[in-house]
């Protein structure tokens, strides 16, 4: 099972005919923003119970048997800032063992509790309630139940940073015992048990490589030092393994890096091939943003760690040094981080941890201390946002979720005051400011794509150009440095999400092709020489996501079960 994350609906993939097959069918995007999450089978292969984020924006879970596809609701939370996921099935398929999360994951884990949900009328019985560990987002993750029924084994982080150690308890599946499985400083997290319950497999990075370990359990209690299986895997996502003991794993695809690439501002040219800008976190990278005075940019990072929802890293790049801070601004989501004028702060545009109110965050580089600058009501969202060059205005483009309009505005903050520039089209999303601070150049997602510059101050905003575009990709444009030309990437002709890089005079006419190709383009940012742009993309050959299984690999007598 899986999801379409064309639409969002759950799937299952008929693996010998080689289909796929949706089990709902929510409709686009555009008409819902529903979606499915987190399936998993139950033990007679015609169940599968599923996290379900429904018209209320509230989560549920959801179980349905896939002869006749009809869902039935289990549990659905009572407020927008709680959380419910499913981990894995009873034995007997009479229960299904969920996370439940009240707010923001809290300091060592107290609003996180473990519990047992009844398949048949969806009663809750709840066997932990609190986690031992210094992790201020804890994530206690990968819960399966033992062959038998009788325990539950799942990992947890154990230091501050959450992605520096994990450890492995084995708990009692009515939660009265708990014993420590794998103590040890590396990044330790669960697999799943052997079919015939005598060990549990994990993933450690103990030899400084993804490697599949083996650890034996007997009433219990570990037996013995665990035992290397399959070294070097690669950051593969667990998905079971059957009752023959073949592991089946998914290997992630799109992912996203942030590049850099060298340019002729006088005529366009490449200096340069285009490279790689971070290092860290490879495939988890983007939205850069160059500071003002050029020695820094600023990216997220979505590091691949177990966590209950995608952790994110506010990434500070010394272009002189090569080296890299991290920050974790108490916010639940963040991205399109801008650079202050006065390089002491970056802007977000993000969820804030306890009020869970979305709007622009000023976030502090030294302290990562969290500021709120502007915040929307519910039902409505911001889509971009640039300061002023003297660092006292942000303009902003906001609208409701479904995309279909927004407007710009301007936010004092001396005053605190917003006020909406009345010339600016009611269809273009993505701004950029002039490197002079005195015009904005605004671009639209839906339908023909037309670059537009208006007067920063208000005023009518002047066409500069206009193509056909299929889809509503996010193409944000950028100002180069001397102010001369508007970059911007395109979709190329052919099928896929290969884009062009361009540039167009301010003064309008032809577009000139850059010689950069490469999938989705995108979050441009021009360093201010004028001679580098950075930009998020999934590389120029990008690997599709794909499901792999291994075999063989399990201990004789490991493969079935007794």
């Amino acid at each position: 099972s899986f999801v379409d994350w064309q639409t969002g609906d759950l799937a299952i993939r008929e693996i010998a005919a080689g289909t796929n097959r949706h089990l709902t069918n929510k409709g686009s995007w555009a008409q819902s923003r529903e979606f499915a999450l987190f399936s998993q089978w139950a033990p007679d292969s015609r169940r599968i119970v599923y996290q379900w984020y429904n018209k209320e924006e509230l989560f549920e879970l959801r179980v349905m048997d896939i002869k006749d596809t009809t869902p039935r609701i289990l549990y659905k939370v009572e407020k927008k800032d709680n959380y419910v996921q499913p981990f894995d099935w009873s034995p007997d398929g009479r229960y299904v063992v969920a996370g439940f999360y009240r707010g923001a994951s809290p300091h060592t884990g107290k609003q996180i509790q473990i519990g047992l949900v009844s398949v048949e009328d969806g009663s809750v019985k709840i066997i932990k309630t609190h986690f031992e560990t210094l992790a201020a987002d804890p994530g206690p993750w990968g819960f399966v139940f033992s062959p038998d029924g009788k325990y539950l084994a799942y990992d947890i982080s154990q230091e501050e940073k959450a992605y520096e150690k994990h450890d492995i308890f084995l708990l009692s599946a009515d939660g009265s015992t708990e014993t420590p499985l794998i103590e040890h400083p590396a990044v330790d997290t669960v697999i799943d048990w052997t079919p015939d319950g005598s060990g549990l497999l994990f993933m450690s990075d103990r030899t400084g490589t993804q490697d599949v370990w083996l650890i034996r359990i007997a009433g219990g209690k570990p037996q013995g030092e665990p035992h290397l299986l399959k070294p070097s895997v690669g950051r593969i996502e667990p998905l079971g393994v059957t009752l023959g003991g073949a592991l089946y794993y998914g290997l992630s695809g799109n992912a996203s890096d942030v590049y850099e690439v060298s340019i002729d501002p006088r005529t366009g040219k490449i200096l340069s091939p285009v490279k790689k800008a971070v290092g860290q976190y490879e495939g988890h990278n983007g939205y850069p943003d160059y500071s003002t005075d050029g020695k820094l940019l600023a990216y997220i990072s979505r590091p691949n760690m177990p966590t209950v929802r995608p952790r994110r890293v506010l990434g500070i790049l010394s272009l002189e040094t090569g080296q890299v801070r991290e920050l974790n601004p108490n916010l639940v989501a963040f991205d399109f981080p801008r650079w202050a004028p006065d390089g002491r702060t970056i802007s977000v545009e993000g969820i804030e941890s306890e009020s869970r109110v979305g709007g622009i965050y000023r976030v502090d580089v030294q302290t990562a201390a969290v500021t709120p600058i502007v915040q929307f009501k519910k039902g409505m969202m911001i889509f971009s946002h640039r300061w002023s060059k003297d660092g006292k205005l942000i303009y902003y483009t906001m609208g409701g979720q479904d995309e279909k309009a927004c407007s710009l505005f301007v936010h004092n903050l001396e005053t605190g005051q917003d006020d909406k520039l009345a010339g600016a089209p009611e269809n273009a999303p993505d701004i950029d400011i002039s490197p002079d601070g005195k015009w904005l150049v605004l671009m639209n997602r839906q339908g023909k794509k037309a670059i537009r510059i208006m007067p920063a101050s208000d005023g009518e905003p002047r066409e500069i150009y206009s193509f056909e575009q299929e889809g509503n990709p996010i193409m944000t444009p950028a100002w180069s440095a001397d102010g001369r030309y508007l970059y911007f990437s395109k979709l190329q002709k052919s099928p896929g999400a290969m884009m062009d890089l361009y540039r167009v005079s301010v003064d309008g006419g032809e577009a000139q092709k850059i010689d950069v190709a490469m999938n989705h383009i995108r979050h441009l940012s021009v360093h201010p020489d004028g001679q580098r742009i950075a930009f998020s993309s999934m590389g120029a050959n990008p690997e599709q996501s794909q499901v792999w299984v291994m075999e063989n690999f399990l201990p004789e007598g490991a493969a079935r079960k007794k």
